[in-house]
């Protein structure tokens, strides 16, 4: 079965873009805006998380081995890269930050 070429031109949703005549066009519309945005975000958060994780993977791992409180005074022995070191507050803080021993001029611990 064939139709004239005219033969629609009674129903304007056929010339129109496809879903764009219906009645509830503008609410698909908003929808598929509100997915493809969510999905945006869902990439950009995923990407987030994945920078956060190999930022935490790159850091050295401090590990406390000892503490002592003396004082008033807080020292503590970590464990970084393999190298111990005896640390107040103040540097502990720092190496967890992410600074390096070299960086905060640490010297090794003597084995005790």
């Amino acid at each position: 079965m064939s139709f004239p070429l005219g033969a629609f031109a009674q129903c304007p949703e056929i010339d129109r873009t496809p879903g764009l005549g219906h009645p509830y066009a503008s609410r698909y519309v908003l929808r598929r805006r509100v997915y493809e945005q969510s999905m945006a975000s869902s990439a950009t958060s995923q990407n987030s998380k994945r920078a956060a994780v190999r930022k935490a993977l790159d850091r050295h791992k401090v590990y406390i081995t000892a503490q002592s409180f003396s004082a008033g005074a807080y020292k503590a022995r970590v464990l970084v890269d393999g190298e111990a070191y005896w640390v107040d507050e103040f540097r502990l803080s720092q190496l967890q930050q992410g600074l390096s021993p070299a960086e905060l001029e640490l010297t090794p611990a003597t084995d005790d």
